[in-house]
C-alpha cells in the first residue's frame, strides 16, 4: 500500500512540477506577485499604482499572497514565487485524499481517490495557476474532514476537532471569501447526521463560541473590503462589484451549473456516473453514513451556489472536487466489491480468489485511467463537455512571444498601447526601453480610477493612463511618431467587434459565447485602419503604427493625395 501511494503522490507531483515555469505570468499572477511585493514591503500585501492614489490593501485572498512570499524568501524568480505554493498544496491534497478516503470508506477508496486527484488535468492545469486554488481546495477538503471527525458518535461532540474546524474554515474562507458558501450544506449535513441528537450540539457553549469568532473575522473582512473601497474613485464595474444576488429570478439562472463542474474532467460523464453511483450508495449501503455527509454538503453548495452568485464561472467550484471525486471513488470500489462477490459465489466453479479480486482490482483501474482524462477524451459527446483547462494547451494566450518582439523593437520615446499594461510592462522587465504605456478602455469593462490631483482616468492596477474615447487616441496617434498596441485574443480583448459588418468575419475572431470587448467599434475600426501587424501569434496580435508600416489603405491614400497635389500645383 505505500509504495502504490509513493507511487501516485510521485506521479502527480512530476505532473504539477515539469510545466510549472512554462507559460508567462498571466495579469491575475502579475496583480497577486504585486501584491506579494507590497507585503514584503509594508507587512500586508498591497500595492501602490500610483504616487497620488493611495496604497490599496488587499481585501481578498490574503492568505495566498501570505505563501508566496515565504517562496520569495528563497528565490527571485517571479514565476516560482507564484505558482509554486499552488502547485504544493495540489500535492498535499492528494496525500490529504487518501487519509480522508481512508478513513471515511476504506484503503481502496483512499487509493482511488488519490489516483484520480493525481491524474485529474483539471486540477494540475489549476495547480499551475498563481491563484487560490490550490489553498483553499486543501483546507475545504480539511474542513470538511474535520468537521466530520467533530460529529462522530451519539455522545457530545468532539470540541478539540470542532476548534480545528474553525480553524481550517477560516483559512478556506481567507484565501477565497465565497468558499464559506459552504456553510450552509455543513449545517444541513449536521441536522441529518444528528438527527434524534442534535441538542449535544445547540446546547454546547463551545459551538456558539466558535461561531461567534468565525463570524467576527467574517465581519472583520468584509469591514476591511468596504474600507479599501471607499478610498478609491472607481468608474465602470468588475468582478470586485459582484454581491449575492437571487438568481432564480433571472432567466440566466442554470441551476445545475456548479454541479456539473465539479468535474475532475472536461468530460464529465464518468463523473456523473460515479455521482449518480454515489446517490444509490446513500439509500442503502455500508457506506451510506460518510457517503449522505458527502452527498449533502456537495449538494447544497453547488445549488446554493448557482443560486446566489451573480457570476457564472467553472472556476468557482474547484474546492468541491476533491468531494466528488470521494464520492465518486466509494461507488466505484463498491461496484468492484460487488463484481468480486458474485466471482466468488460457490456455483462458479473454476474461479478463484485471485480471478475475482483481479476482476475488481481492473474495474477500478479502468475507471480511474478511463475517468482521468488523459487517455481518453470525448469530444463528440457535447452535452458532458465541460469548459475548464487541460494539460494539452496553454491556459491563457501567450503573451511571451509578443513581449520579446516589443523588447527588440522598441525605441525610447515610443508610445505602446495594451489591454493590460500592467502585465506587458512586468513582461517586458526593467531592460527594455523606456517607452509611455497607454490602457485603450472606453467601455470600463475594468473600471478606472483618477489619482488625487489629476483629472485623466488612470488603471487602477498600476497607474497607466487611459484613453477613454476616440478623440484621445487619435490625439496619442498625431503626437507620436511609433505607437505600438499589444492585443491578446481571449474573450474581452478583441478588435473585431462590428455589427456594421465592415471588418467581416476576420482572423482575430474568437467564436465564444463570453466574447466582450474593452472598447467600442469605433476604436476598433480606427486602430485596425491605422496599424499594421508585425507580429502574429496563435492568440497575440502586436500592431504598429510608424513611417514604415502603414496599412495598404492608408498608402493608397497618401498615393492618390500626392498624385492629386502633383497634378494641381506642378507645372
Amino acid at each position: 500500500m505505500a509504495i502504490t501511494l509513493a507511487g501516485i503522490l510521485g506521479a502527480g507531483c512530476w505532473l504539477r512540477f515539469r510545466d510549472l515555469t512554462l507559460e508567462p505570468m498571466q495579469w491575475d499572477e502579475v496583480e497577486n506577485y504585486q501584491a506579494m511585493r507590497g507585503l514584503l514591503e509594508r507587512g500586508f500585501p498591497s500595492h501602490q499604482a500610483h504616487p497620488d492614489v493611495p496604497v490599496e490593501y488587499t481585501h481578498t485572498s490574503e492568505l495566498v499572497m501570505v505563501s508566496m512570499g515565504l517562496v520569495a524568501c528563497g528565490t527571485d524568480s517571479d514565476r516560482l514565487i507564484v505558482r509554486l505554493p499552488g502547485a504544493v498544496w495540489s500535492t498535499l491534497t492528494i496525500l490529504l485524499i487518501f487519509f480522508v478516503g481512508r478513513r471515511l470508506f476504506h484503503t481502496s477508496v483512499g487509493l482511488t481517490a488519490a489516483s484520480l486527484l493525481a491524474l485529474s488535468p483539471v486540477c494540475i492545469a489549476m495547480s499551475n495557476f498563481g491563484r487560490y486554488f490550490g489553498l483553499f481546495q486543501f483546507f475545504t477538503l480539511l474542513t470538511v474532514y474535520l468537521y466530520w471527525l467533530t460529529l462522530q458518535g451519539n455522545g457530545p461532540i468532539h470540541r478539540r476537532t470542532l476548534w480545528l474546524t474553525a480553524g481550517s474554515f477560516l483559512v478556506m474562507f481567507l484565501s477565497w471569501e465565497a468558499t464559506a458558501l459552504v456553510a450552509p450544506g455543513m449545517i444541513v449535513a449536521a441536522l441529518v447526521q444528528r438527527r434524534g441528537r442534535l441538542r449535544s450540539v445547540v446546547w454546547d457553549l463551545q459551538v456558539w463560541a466558535a461561531l461567534v469568532v468565525v463570524g467576527l473575522v467574517v465581519v472583520l473582512q468584509y469591514t476591511h473590503q468596504v474600507l479599501q473601497k471607499t478610498q478609491f474613485l472607481w468608474y465602470g464595474t468588475s468582478l470586485s462589484d459582484v454581491d449575492l444576488q437571487p438568481m432564480w429570478r433571472y432567466p440566466v439562472f442554470q441551476p445545475l451549473y456548479y454541479l456539473w463542474y465539479t468535474s475532475w474532467s472536461q468530460d464529465a460523464l464518468l463523473p456523473a456516473l460515479g455521482f449518480g453511483g454515489a446517490c444509490l450508495l446513500a439509500l442503502r449501503h455500508g457506506f451510506r453514513k460518510p457517503v449522505r455527509f458527502l452527498l449533502l454538503i456537495h449538494l447544497t453548495t453547488a445549488l446554493l451556489m448557482a443560486s446566489v452568485l451573480s457570476a457564472l464561472a467553472w472556476r468557482y467550484v474547484h474546492h468541491l472536487i476533491p468531494l466528488l471525486i470521494l464520492l465518486a471513488s466509494a461507488a466505484i470500489v463498491a461496484l468492484a466489491r460487488a463484481v468480486v462477490r458474485l466471482a466468488r459465489q460457490p456455483n462458479r466453479r473454476g474461479v478463484g480468489p485471485a480471478y475475482a479480486w483481479g476482476l475488481g482490482a481492473g474495474l477500478v483501474a479502468t475507471f480511474v485511467v478511463l475517468g482521468s482524462g488523459l487517455t481518453l477524451q470525448l469530444a463528440d459527446l457535447l452535452p458532458f463537455r465541460l469548459e475548464g483547462y487541460g494539460v494539452t494547451t496553454y491556459k491563457f494566450p501567450y503573451m511571451g512571444g509578443a513581449a520579446d518582439y516589443l523588447r527588440d523593437h522598441l525605441q525610447p520615446g515610443d508610445a505602446v498601447l495594451a489591454l493590460d499594461p500592467f502585465q506587458v510592462r512586468h513582461l517586458l522587465g526593467p531592460a527594455a526601453p523606456k517607452a509611455d504605456l497607454y490602457w485603450p478602455e472606453s467601455v470600463l469593462l475594468l473600471p478606472a480610477t483618477l489619482a488625487d490631483h489629476g483629472t485623466v482616468p488612470i488603471d487602477r492596477r498600476d497607474g497607466t493612463v487611459a484613453l477613454p474615447d476616440l478623440e484621445s487616441i487619435q490625439d496619442l496617434f498625431a503626437r507620436s511618431g511609433r505607437v505600438w498596441f499589444v492585443v491578446r485574443g481571449q474573450g474581452r480583448a478583441r478588435l473585431d467587434d462590428d455589427p456594421s459588418g465592415r471588418l467581416g468575419r476576420t482572423w482575430f475572431t474568437v467564436p465564444s459565447p463570453k466574447n466582450q470587448n474593452y472598447n467600442t467599434t469605433d476604436i476598433n475600426l480606427f486602430l485596425r485602419d491605422n496599424m499594421e501587424v508585425v507580429y502574429e501569434d496563435e492568440q497575440v496580435l502586436v500592431l504598429l503604427r510608424d513611417r514604415n508600416h502603414w496599412p495598404a489603405s492608408l498608402r493608397r491614400q497618401q498615393d492618390a493625395a500626392i498624385s492629386g497635389t502633383k497634378a494641381n500645383y506642378l507645372p
